[in-house]
C-alpha cells in the first residue's frame, strides 16, 4: 500500500498512465500543501501556547508574593483608620475639626509597587532563567503582574472610596481615596486610570531592577544622579523662560482622560519597552 501511495504521488500532476486526465494526483498535492500548512500554523500555535504558559507560570510565581497585594493596602487602611479615630477622639473632646480632611496615604499604592516589582525582577529573574524561562516569557509574566496588581487597586479604591462617601468620610469629613472624585465622576475612568498608573509605575521599577541587574549598584547611583540632573535643568529652564503658567495651562487645559490613561500608559509602554531591550543583554 505505501508504494502505491508513493507511486501516486510521484505522478505528473493532471495525467494518468493510459494518457487520460488525473484529477486525484492534483487533489492529494492540494491537500498535501493543505496539511502542511495546517501543520505550521499547528507548530506556530503550540510555540505560542508554551510562550503563555511559561508566561502565566511567572505570573503565579509573582503573586505569591502576597506582600504585593497585601501589605499596601495594610497600610493605606491602617493609616486612613488611625487618622479618622483620631479626629473622632479631638472631636469628643470638644475641639472642632476641619470640614475636609485628606491625607495622601493612598500613594503607598504607587510607591509600593515600584519597590515590589524592582524587587520581583532582581530576585525572581535569575531563578526563573534557571528553570528554562526565556527572557520574554519572564518580561510577559511580570508585564501580566502588574495588570494584575492595577486591577486589584482599581477594584478596592472604588469600594473603599464609595464606603468614605457614604460614610461622610468615616463621619471625620475624611478623605483618602474617594479624593479621586475630584478629579472625576467617571467610576471607569477612576478604574482604568488606576490600572495603567499601577502599571506605569511597576513598569518602572521593573527598569530599575534590570538595572541593578546589569550594572549592580554603580548603576543604580548612576541613573539617580542622571534623574536628578535632568530634573534640575529642566526646572532651571522652564524658570528661565519663565514657563511655569504654560506648564500649568497643559495640566488644566488637556482633557483629564489623557492626563489619566493615555499619560500613564505611554510612559508604562515606554519603560517597559526599554526595559525589555536592557533585559535581553543581562546575564542570569
Amino acid at each position: 500500500m505505501n508504494s502505491g501511495i508513493e507511486s501516486i504521488g510521484t505522478r505528473t500532476a493532471g495525467t494518468r498512465p493510459d494518457g487520460g486526465t488525473d484529477t486525484h494526483g492534483t487533489g492529494r498535492k492540494t491537500m498535501n500543501a493543505q496539511e502542511a500548512t495546517i501543520g505550521r500554523r499547528d507548530v506556530a500555535t503550540g510555540v505560542r501556547n508554551v510562550a503563555l504558559t511559561r508566561a502565566l507560570a511567572v505570573t503565579r510565581m509573582n503573586s505569591r508574593q502576597w506582600m504585593l497585594f497585601v501589605m499596601p493596602w495594610a497600610i493605606v487602611l491602617v493609616v486612613l483608620w488611625a487618622h479618622a479615630a483620631i479626629l473622632a477622639i479631638i472631636r469628643s473632646q470638644g475641639v472642632e475639626i476641619p470640614d475636609e480632611g485628606f491625607n495622601g496615604v493612598g500613594s503607598t499604592l504607587f510607591f509600593f509597587s515600584l519597590a515590589m516589582f524592582a524587587s520581583i525582577t532582581t530576585q525572581h529573574f535569575p531563578f526563573a532563567m534557571g528553570l528554562g524561562v526565556t527572557r520574554r516569557d519572564f518580561y510577559l509574566g511580570t508585564a501580566l503582574t502588574s495588570l494584575c496588581t492595577g486591577v486589584v487597586n482599581g477594584v478596592l479604591v472604588l469600594i473603599f472610596a464609595q464606603i468614605e462617601r457614604a460614610t461622610d468620610g468615616y463621619s471625620v469629613h475624611l478623605e483618602v481615596l474617594s479624593v479621586v472624585y475630584r478629579v472625576t465622576d467617571s467610576a471607569a475612568l477612576v478604574f482604568f486610570s488606576m490600572v495603567l498608573l499601577t502599571m506605569a509605575f511597576a513598569a518602572l521599577g521593573v527598569f530599575a531592577g534590570v538595572i541593578y541587574l546589569k550594572w549592580r549598584a554603580n548603576g543604580m547611583f548612576t541613573a539617580a544622579l542622571i534623574l536628578a540632573f535632568a530634573a534640575a535643568v529642566a526646572a532651571l529652564l522652564i524658570t528661565w523662560q519663565r514657563g511655569w503658567p504654560a506648564v500649568g495651562r497643559f495640566f488644566v487645559d488637556t482633557p483629564i482622560a489623557v492626563l489619566l490613561l493615555a499619560v500613564p500608559a505611554v510612559l508604562g509602554a515606554v519603560l517597559f519597552g526599554v526595559g525589555y531591550r536592557m533585559m535581553r543583554t543581562v546575564e542570569a
